[in-house]
């Protein structure tokens, strides 16, 4: 079980050289990642090493949705909160029980399949559909 994990920005941005140009000189960074997906130039960045959980998930979790919200509880209590539409990470978190339900209330009150890493979900909330869990371990994240 991973203690912490540092996320990096996430960007989404049009497909073109200029609107990466100047998301980079409004927001320089140390580390990057760039990919394109759906005709969208997706880019992670941060001024520490940090990991594209998010990406990673939504890349290698299958679901029978496009749209899915996955959760993991962390050693220290913490919640790991993703939310994925088309295969695309649309927002990642990481906070306490009832900032994470504040956040993403919206999805989960849409009725949005629910992924864990574990078979009990760690907020107080009963969701419309029985939440899929998988086998994944955090620490093995490229």
């Amino acid at each position: 079980m991973i203690h912490s994990i540092d996320l990096p920005y996430l960007a989404t941005l049009p497909n073109s050289k200029s609107a990466l140009k100047e998301h980079r000189q409004n927001n320089p960074a140390l580390y990057e990642r760039l990919f394109t997906k759906n005709e969208q130039t997706i880019r992670y960045y941060a001024d520490l090493p940090s990991v594209c959980v998010g990406q990673f998930i939504a890349d290698t979790v299958a679901t029978d949705d496009d749209d899915f919200l996955f959760f993991h509880v962390l050693e220290n209590q913490e919640i790991y909160a993703l939310h994925v539409k088309g295969h695309l990470v649309q927002r990642e978190q990481i906070g306490q029980h009832n900032a994470i339900l504040d956040s993403f209330g919206y999805e989960l009150h849409q009725g949005i399949q629910i992924v864990l890493s574990s078979e009990r979900l760690p907020l107080e909330y009963e969701p419309a559909v029985p939440p899929k869990v998988i086998s994944i371990n955090i620490g093995d994240i490229p």
